[in-house]
């Protein structure tokens, strides 16, 4: 049967149009997975800085924010500290505090980049869920992808632990290439954090998005609790471990 048109094409309209929502189908079952899935997309900047006292003075006394939760990534030699966008988003701000003690993660190599260069914005990272979908949609794509262990995080009372996401990286070759399908470049990284599940069910986003109505961003540093609660994935800490970090960032250490 054709459905090219003619004075014939109403009568087979029905059947025309079946087989264009059957051809619909059949392309859909046979394309490739979404990378970004069931998460989010952009969840947060990564931006170079000379030093806590940047952080400190630029982003606290001039823009009003509240950078908290300062935590470590020993591998990297990379210390950094967190400025929250509720309910979901944030900023982190890397400075350097000492040399890598080994090999370190390619977008951490470009934000010491950033660092050496004067600082500003040395990449991003997206959520994407689950990280397994993700993984074969850009395997699919004909693209070397790893799934490495997460790197060591110091937090503010010293202790160190595996962080709670997964990375997924790709081969720095193809993504340089910015292959169709993937978002971003160089600059981008890919992750899925532990506690997705529960992160993305919508009433946990709306109770979050009411908190932080409740609160302008200069009040982050009154309200440290209201780190651990709308980011458990990162090393906020709360109580007396984020306010280990604020006073360490106050003094500049």
């Amino acid at each position: 049967m054709t459905c090219a048109p003619s004075k014939f094409a109403v009568a087979r309209f029905p059947s025309c149009l079946a087989l264009l929502l059957a051809a619909i189908a059949t392309a859909a079952s046979a394309s490739p997975p979404s990378v970004i899935g069931d998460g989010w997309g952009l969840d947060h900047l990564l931006v170079g800085v000379a030093g806590s006292d940047v952080a400190r003075d630029v982003f606290e006394a001039k823009l009003g924010f509240s950078a908290i939760a300062v935590s470590r990534f020993p591998v990297a030699g990379l210390e950094h500290a967190i400025v929250p966008f509720p309910p979901a988003a944030y900023v982190e701000l890397f400075w350097a505090y000492q040399s890598p003690t080994g090999d370190i993660r390619p977008i951490h190599v470009l934000v010491r980049r950033k660092i050496v260069a004067g600082g500003g914005l040395a990449a991003y990272y997206l959520d994407v869920s689950p990280f397994q979908q993700a993984a074969e949609a850009m395997r699919s794509l004909g693209l070397k992808v790893s799934l490495p262990a997460s790197p060591m995080v110091q937090t503010p009372d010293g202790k160190q632990a595996p962080g709670r996401w997964q990375y997924i990286d790709i081969d720095p070759e193809d993504l340089a290439q910015q292959p169709l399908g993937v978002p971003g470049g160089p600059g981008v990284g890919l992750l899925d954090y532990e506690s997705n599940s529960d992160r993305l069910k919508p009433e946990r986003f709306q109770r979050a998005l009411e908190r932080a109505s409740r609160y302008r961003p200069s009040d982050w540093s009154l309200q440290l609790e209201n780190c651990a609660r709308a980011y458990p994935h990162l090393p906020c800490e709360g109580g007396r471990g984020a306010a280990r970090g604020r006073r360490d960032l106050a003094a500049g250490t």
